[in-house]
């Protein structure tokens, strides 16, 4: 093991979503070895027997390892057998089912910071007895409830830093006296067929959240919320009325603006059918005894 210290790696990473499943390499192979040793003194049942294994053994048959792993069984074979060659590990063939001692696992397994200053000193020695108890963790596994990589109880602090928690958040509801802003009220009248329409769903939606009760009355943004009530209203609304504009506000908030979207009070264009109409008449005036 090199003097660089050792880190802890959850078991549960072979398995994670992020990763694509894919062939190991031989390092993942070996981490993979690692992970799947014994913590602690447990009993297995394996080719229709119960196996004790010690602290750092596993049993796993060849097969289960090239599936594990995406290689060959014999590919599989020169590996273990590589590494028990190179004293990383051994192998007992007592059974179909080898067991697999993993040499050197505790010094795996010593999670720890680096070694401590040796220059004497009473802060030094302190802080390295200080490191010895919350890091030094050889006979205690690290679990769900234990790690993270340390609780906030065992972090050490750092000199002339201190540790500020980022507010989070949360959820509130409606204020009472909420309304639209410039900027939501154009929202609205980009999507909503008339300035009526508007204040209609304003006050839908004020009344319905300021009324509501459990989760879905409270939201972390208010703006969002209202705008996506605006935009389910406008597909509510294109089918069946046509947009024309939104002129004519039946609340003075949403006031008719100028430009091409205040066309109530402009002149309809004529139809096919008015100029029928007109056509009709213009003949009956010009030939009223034939009529």
């Amino acid at each position: 093991m090199s003097e660089r210290g050792v880190f802890a790696v959850d078991r549960g990473i072979f398995e994670h979503p992020a990763f694509q499943r894919e062939p190991f390499t031989q390092r993942e192979a070996w981490l993979w070895l690692v992970a799947e040793a014994a913590f602690k003194e447990r009993s297995k049942r394996a080719d229709g027997k119960v196996i004790h294994l010690q602290r750092g053994q596993l049993c796993h048959s060849i097969r289960f390892m090239a599936e594990a792993w995406q290689w060959s069984k014999s590919r599989v074979d020169r590996f273990l057998t590589m590494l028990e060659n190179r004293d990383m590990l051994r192998s007992e063939i007592g059974t179909r089912i080898p067991i697999i001692t993993i040499c050197n696992y505790c010094e795996y397994q010593r999670v720890s910071l680096p070694e401590r200053d040796k220059s004497g000193t009473t802060s030094g020695t302190r802080a390295g007895q200080e490191r010895d108890k919350l890091e030094d963790t050889e006979n205690t596994e690290i679990t769900s409830e234990t790690s993270s990589l340390r609780t906030a109880q065992t972090r050490l602090p750092m000199a002339g830093v201190e540790e500020q928690a980022k507010p989070r958040k949360r959820a509130s509801r409606l204020p009472s006296d909420w309304q639209p802003d410039e900027d939501l009220k154009d929202y609205a009248r980009q999507h909503l067929p008339d300035g009526r329409t508007c204040h209609h769903e304003t006050e839908k939606f004020i009344k319905h959240f300021q009324s509501a009760s459990g989760s879905t009355a409270a939201k972390l943004d208010w703006r969002a919320a209202y705008q996506k009530w605006i935009l389910t209203a406008s597909e509510r609304y294109r089918d069946t009325q046509p947009r024309n504009g939104f002129a004519g506000a039946f609340n003075p908030s949403f006031e008719q603006r100028s430009g091409p979207t205040g066309a109530r009070d402009a002149p309809r264009r004529q139809s096919s059918n008015d100029r029928l109409v007109e056509g009709l008449w213009n003949v009956m005036e010009r030939f009223p005894d034939d009529a």
